[in-house]
């Protein structure tokens, strides 16, 4: 539809006028994305030409291509955001409460939360037809493949992946 950017079928427009909280929090969600991918494009990644690949410890597309094809659609777009959001905050890599461990922590998710969000965005999860139980899924997938991939100090590993450590 090139009014809204929905594929056809997937969201009613003008369902529930009557929800300000709903429209603030997408707006929230959609600022969000916008701020990230200025992030990316402008610090993380200033002279990528865009054809180099960057790899995450998580495949997310596979794990809602999964999703989609076990569960069928029956969701609301604020339940999304919560989950989504309440996903990025459990994601921890430094553990600590002081200063500097809560910037370490930040510094060390960054690009993955930002993916998370991209990837679990509303528009995408409706437009794959999820559920409820789909979305906790695949959302309980990303977390423990997340923690599966942290490296823990002194844990052994190969000579490159060290080198990103």
């Amino acid at each position: 539809d090139e009014k809204s950017g929905f594929v056809p079928g997937v969201l009613q427009v003008g369902l529930d006028h009557s929800s300000l909280e709903l429209q603030a929090k997408l707006d929230e969600e959609y600022n969000q994305l916008v701020e990230d991918r200025r992030l990316l494009r402008e610090f993380i990644f200033p002279r990528d030409d865009g054809t180099t690949n960057f790899y995450l410890p998580v495949n997310l597309l596979r794990i809602v291509q999964n999703a989609a094809q076990i569960f069928h659609i029956n969701i609301e777009p604020a339940y999304i955001i919560d989950q989504a959001t309440a996903l990025g905050e459990r994601l921890i890599v430094v553990r600590g409460d002081d200063p500097l461990s809560q910037a370490a922590q930040q510094d060390a998710v960054l690009r993955f939360r930002m993916h998370l969000r991209t990837t679990i965005a509303t528009r995408h999860v409706l437009e794959k037809h999820l559920t409820r139980e789909a979305l906790d899924w695949v959302l309980g997938e990303v977390e423990s493949k997340f923690n599966q991939a942290v490296a823990n100090p002194g844990e052994m590993c190969g000579t490159l992946p060290a080198q990103s450590i």
